[in-house]
């Protein structure tokens, strides 16, 4: 593990782009209430960009390179984290697996991050779930409700007279959507259960 690799995974996000950052610790480190005991830390900088990561494998080759012990890395926990994505409970779940998991879903997690986000505003699910879930799901950025009813109309219905339009009751038929459980507003825009 080189110094600019290092670097990188520890370099602050760019927060208007999704991210995932980890401070992870160790339970045996927090005991002791060794130099590790407040988690991972290069430069200063206490988060690994979970984003950037190699998964697991990579994990231990960045906790070895800043001196953690065998013993510590065997007790792992996200100890805190930033992010748009709520990992919930954090001291129950191992780094590693973490690691792993972001690392094989990569590019839904990049591709669907406002989905995922808008799928735990919903749900109140966990991390994972949404991730795994993401393709049940349709998200509209950027709408409210009824500006998302126009617009399906727009894109779907072929034989309404243009007159028609602005007498069509785009908040009503939100209402009747939101009602029947398949669609929620959100912060950010509409999510739509398929």
């Amino acid at each position: 593990m080189n110094k600019d690799r290092l670097d990188l995974l520890f370099m602050q996000p760019d927060y208007e782009k999704p991210h995932l950052c980890v401070c992870v610790g160790s339970w045996k480190a927090y005991n002791e209430c060794n130099e590790h005991g407040l988690g991972s830390r290069h430069n200063g900088s206490f988060y690994i960009d979970f984003l950037e990561l190699e998964g697991a494998d990579e994990l231990r080759e960045v906790l070895e390179a800043i001196g953690w012990s065998e013993a510590e890395q065997e007790e792992t926990f996200v100890q805190d984290y930033e992010s748009n994505f709520d990992l919930g409970n954090c001291d129950r779940r191992s780094a590693f697996e973490l690691a792993d998991f972001v690392y094989d879903h990569i590019t839904e997690i990049s591709d669907d991050a406002d989905k995922i986000e808008a799928i735990q505003d919903v749900n109140g699910g966990d991390f994972e779930e949404a991730v795994e879930n993401a393709d049940d799901y349709i998200f509209y950025a950027d709408v409210t409700g009824p500006e998302y009813e126009r617009q399906y109309l727009e894109e779907t219905a072929t034989d309404i007279p243009d007159w028609l339009w602005d007498y069509i009751d785009y908040e009503a038929l939100w209402r009747n959507d939101e009602t029947s459980g398949c669609a929620d507003e959100v912060n950010g825009g509409v999510l739509i259960t398929c």
